[in-house]
Formats: structure tokens, C-alpha cells, sequence
């Protein structure tokens, strides 16, 4: 096997161990690990080398999961997935905003994301939060971050503490951050150089060729956009392609297997879910109160060479009792005027004592809380003036005691629901004629009565710490406002250890085959608060390493 390649000739027949369709983080570090066992490795990325390309377009049912956008723009291929497209700027705050590297935060998911949860149907892994432990700190390392460590306690300094809150309600935890270099760079650039890895761009995967029993597949068919394509025969094939693209291509693979591989239970693309970023009210300081330098934690900030950043969580036994669902709660500063007419109306109709619960009645706020048109413009230009309001890095500016008002924003979990699905569309095929998927997806008003329980135990904790008085603004008739997805698709190949309720096995094998597995966030059962790409690297490496035991036994 040559080294990293973007030529083969027309309708070339390669010979591989394993054959990864993806190049984002999860077929990068499946690689990674199969690179370092003498494995033959064909990679197959659909994207150019270099250059970030939206893939075919998705039509989206339901409610609107990006009022912003599109679900197209939230996917595409290229060499290091959506990695190309991060945006989180790693620099200072008083760089560029255009210069520097881009990243993402990282984090675990709880040890309570993986739990069979009554209070949550279609909850629960086929593997705990340990089983996943020693990957998580192995992803650490290719992932380009610090020591595998997310308690305050490991990043908190003088001047940077935990805030003193309810334990019994909410509790503290951290993000890391790491750049996009690290898979876009590092990693792709280790396995171009591998012997025994060919790594093929412009390589669109058009079908997969089974066996007459359905069960083993035996080709990986692709297509360039050049015309030219060919076929890559391995003893192992492994979908990465993403949280749309994997259900996609197992639905389309349906020559032999009516309604797609592993689709036997009719399971295949369905409990698709996001992260729904919810507006969460504003946090008002109290006089003599310094809130910003009480949340600096809270902003991200370099600890050494590791970029860090703490947020709130709800405390797992509180969400166990309650049945709520997890939320990953962020400070954002904003000026004195967006929460200006909440702060008016809060100290209207607050509690006799002057301090109360430090919540505001839904009822009571009515139409004065509602931030309109005009009051948004006029917050908006103050914003304007006022830079390093709308990103991190706050906490290093010399008057940061000017932040009074900060925003909380909930990026949060969603319950599964079978409902909510890719399935294909047949009448129009893109290019290269492969069907098009679309996605059914809507958030239950279920899901948002347990976000509004969550939002207020917050407040609660907020005031009896006596942080600052909680408001609550642009909520909708007592259910939060969505400002959209995060980008993060999650399900729709679900892992389940019963064949009747997901498509891929603890091992991440596709249910009813003999070599075909997944990896990437669509295996996931829930998808807890965090963003997954901690998870997906550990879920890979663990895949890897059981491929390489695996492979001997595989045809």
C-alpha cells in the first residue's frame, strides 16, 4: 500500500484491512490507532484536501432547528470534517477576530447521560460513563488538550474561583478547548505519511455491495466529481461520515437488504437529536456585588497551555429526582441596557423582603419583559460600542468591573424520540444520483417544561447565593426560546445492545452484519449537554482498538 494518495486510476480495485469512509475526528482516530498496529488502511473523504465543501442539500420537516440557516450548512467534508468549520477563536480577545486558530470546547459527558433514566423514554448506553473513562483521557492526547481533568478543583486559581452555589442544586464544571489544527493538521498529517494507509480525497462513497446473504459487506463503491471512481474490497468497513451522512448511506444500501443495512427493526436514522441553545434570562448584579470577577472562571481563559472555561450544570441527583433533562449553563456579558426594561419590571413586582427567591412570575413580567424591536436595536448598538461583549475572553479586559448584566444561555440536552428522523427522498438524487435525506425533527413540549424547571433552579441557587437578581427574559408563554442548534447532529444510528431498539452493537458493529461499524456521534443513545467530540474521539479510539483484535477473525 502507497502512502496518502488523491490519485487512482478510473474504476480502480483497491485491496484494504479496514476501510474508513470519513475523515472528521472520528475516522481520523480510528485510523489513527490501526496506523499503529501495521493495519492497511484505505480512508475515503468525499471533501477536497484543503478545502471545506457543503454536501448534498437537506430538507428539513418540522420545527426550525436553525432559524439562521440551513441544516446543508451545518454539514460538508473536506480532511478533518467539521473541524474545518469550528469556530471558536483561540486567541486573545484583543487579537484580530479573524486571526489565530479556530477550536472547540471539549468535555465528557456525565456519568448520568449514560444511565437508563425512567423519567426519559429511549434513554440509557450499553456502556457506562467508566467503561468509557481510560479512551476519554487516550482522546485527550489526540486531541490536543490538558491532562484529562474537568473538576474546578484542577483549574481554579485565586483569582479565578467556583461559585459558592447549592451543591444540592447546581454544581460546577469545566470545558476544555483545543484547536482544529489537531485533527485538520496533526492527525490527518501523520496518517498522509503512514506506511500502509492510502488516504483518497474527492472519494464519494455512491454504494455499499453486500454479500448475497446480506450480511457481510464486500465493496465500498465511490465516485469522483471528476467521472473517474472505484471500488475498495476490506475485511472491515467503517462508516464515519456523520450524523446525517452514516444513516443516509445505510438507508441507500438497500440492493439486497429491503429498507437499508441494519435497518431491519426499522431503526436505522431514527432518534436524531441536537443541542438546543436556549436564551436563559439575564443575571443582574446587586449593588456591591463584583459579579464579573465572581465569574471568571466562567470565561475562557489560558490555565498554562490549556485554554479553559467552567459552566453550570444541574446536580445529577437533582435531575434524577425531578426527571430533568442536562444542561450546560454559560455567562455571557451584555450591556446594562438589554436588560434594561427586565431590570425595571423586576424591581416593580420582586418580593416584599427586597430579595426574595430572586425569581420574577412568568405571569407578572407579561409584555414589559419582552425585549422588543426597538429595545434590541438600541442594546444592539450599545453592544457594538462596547467590544469583547459577545465572545470570551472578558475576563482579561482592565475594566471588567463594568459588567453588571450577564447572560445565562442553556445549551441542552434533548430527549430521544423515534420521530425524529432521517429518511430519504428518492425523487431528486444529487450528483452523483444517490438519494437525499431529509430530516423530521421537532422539540417536545416535554423537553421544554423540564429546560424551564432547570432554568429555575438556577435562579434559585443565583439568589440564595446572592449573586444578583435573575430575570427572566424572551421566554415565550412560559417555554424557552430556541436561538437554534449547535451544529452538534447526534443519533440516528443508535447503539443499543438489543437489535430491536438501535443499529449498532456495545462494539459499534451494525446489528445483523458480519465487518460493517460506525463511528461518530450517531451511535449515541442521548447526547447529554456537551459538545460530543470528546465522546466521539473516545467512542473511535475504543472502536480501533477493537478492530485490531478483531480483524483476524473477519473473512
Amino acid at each position: 500500500m502507497s502512502d496518502a494518495s488523491t490519485d487512482t486510476p478510473d474504476d480502480a480495485a483497491i485491496e484494504a484491512d479496514v476501510c474508513i469512509v470519513g475523515a472528521g475526528p472520528a475516522g481520523l482516530s480510528v485510523a489513527t490507532v490501526l496506523a499503529g498496529s501495521g493495519v492497511r488502511v484505505v480512508l475515503l473523504e468525499g471533501g477536497a484536501e484543503a478545502t471545506w465543501r457543503l454536501l448534498t442539500d437537506v430538507s428539513a420537516e418540522g420545527d426550525d432547528l436553525y432559524p439562521q440557516g440551513s441544516v446543508t450548512e451545518t454539514r460538508g467534508s473536506g480532511i478533518g470534517g467539521t473541524a474545518g468549520q469550528w469556530s471558536y477563536r483561540m486567541s486573545n480577545v484583543d487579537a484580530d477576530p479573524e486571526a489565530g486558530e479556530r477550536g472547540c470546547r471539549y468535555a465528557p459527558m456525565d456519568a448520568i447521560d449514560f444511565e437508563q433514566r425512567e423519567a426519559v423514554p429511549h434513554s440509557g448506553w450499553p456502556l457506562t460513563r467508566s467503561d468509557l473513562d481510560p479512551w476519554y483521557a487516550k482522546a485527550q492526547r489526540i486531541a490536543g488538550l490538558g491532562e484529562f481533568a474537568y473538576h474546578p478543583n484542577s483549574w481554579s486559581t485565586p483569582q479565578a474561583q467556583p461559585l459558592e452555589l447549592d451543591p444540592s442544586l447546581v454544581e460546577t464544571q469545566m470545558f476544555q478547548f483545543a484547536p482544529a489544527s489537531a485533527w485538520v493538521n496533526r492527525a490527518a498529517g501523520a496518517l498522509r505519511s503512514a506506511i500502509g494507509v492510502l488516504m483518497l480525497t474527492d472519494a464519494n462513497v455512491t454504494r455499499l455491495e453486500v454479500d448475497a446473504e446480506g450480511t457481510t459487506v464486500t465493496g465500498v463503491h465511490f465516485a469522483r466529481s471528476t467521472g473517474a471512481g472505484g471500488t475498495v474490497r476490506a475485511r472491515a468497513v467503517v462508516l464515519a461520515a456523520g450524523g446525517i451522512e452514516t444513516a443516509r448511506l445505510l438507508l441507500m444500501s438497500d440492493d439486497r437488504v429491503t429498507g437499508g443495512l441494519g435497518n431491519a427493526k426499522d431503526q436505522v436514522g431514527r432518534y436524531w437529536m441536537e443541542h438546543p441553545l436556549v436564551r436563559g434570562g439575564m443575571l443582574v448584579a446587586r449593588s456591591g456585588v463584583s459579579l464579573a470577577e465572581r465569574l471568571k472562571l466562567y470565561d475562557a481563559h489560558w490555565q498554562g497551555s490549556t485554554k479553559v472555561m467552567a459552566k453550570l450544570s444541574v446536580a445529577a441527583e437533582r435531575m434524577r429526582q425531578e426527571g430533568l433533562l442536562s444542561t450546560s449553563c454559560l455567562f455571557l456579558p451584555r450591556h446594562d441596557a438589554l436588560a434594561g426594561s427586565a431590570v425595571q419590571a423586576y424591581t416593580e413586582i420582586r418580593s416584599p423582603s427586597g430579595r426574595g427567591s430572586g425569581l420574577v412570575h412568568q405571569a407578572a413580567l407579561g409584555a414589559r419583559i419582552a425585549l422588543g424591536a426597538t429595545h434590541l436595536l438600541t442594546a444592539r448598538k450599545a453592544m457594538a460600542d462596547q467590544p469583547g461583549l459577545d465572545h470570551s475572553g472578558w475576563s482579561r479586559q482592565p475594566d471588567v468591573g463594568r459588567f453588571r448584566v450577564f447572560e445565562i444561555l442553556h445549551q441542552t440536552e434533548q430527549s430521544p424520540d423515534p420521530d425524529n428522523r432521517v429518511v430519504l427522498d428518492r425523487s431528486a438524487p444529487d450528483r452523483f444520483g444517490r438519494p437525499l435525506p431529509v430530516l423530521h425533527w421537532n422539540w417536545s413540549r416535554s423537553d421544554r417544561e423540564r429546560i424551564t424547571r432547570s432554568r429555575d433552579l438556577y435562579g434559585e441557587a443565583f439568589a440564595a447565593a446572592g449573586l444578583g437578581d435573575f430575570v427572566q427574559t424572551d421566554w415565550d408563554s412560559g417555554h424557552p426560546r430556541m436561538i437554534g442548534g449547535n451544529h452538534h447532529h447526534l443519533g440516528g444510528v443508535r447503539m443499543s445492545a438489543d437489535p430491536g431498539t438501535g443499529v449498532v452493537d456495545v462494539n459499534a458493529r451494525v446489528h445483523g452484519t458480519a465487518n460493517l461499524f460506525v463511528a461518530g456521534s450517531s451511535v449515541f443513545p442521548t447526547g447529554g449537554s456537551v459538545n460530543p467530540t470528546l465522546t466521539i474521539v473516545a467512542l473511535s479510539l475504543r472502536l480501533g482498538a477493537h478492530l485490531v483484535k478483531e480483524l483476524p477473525t473477519l473473512r
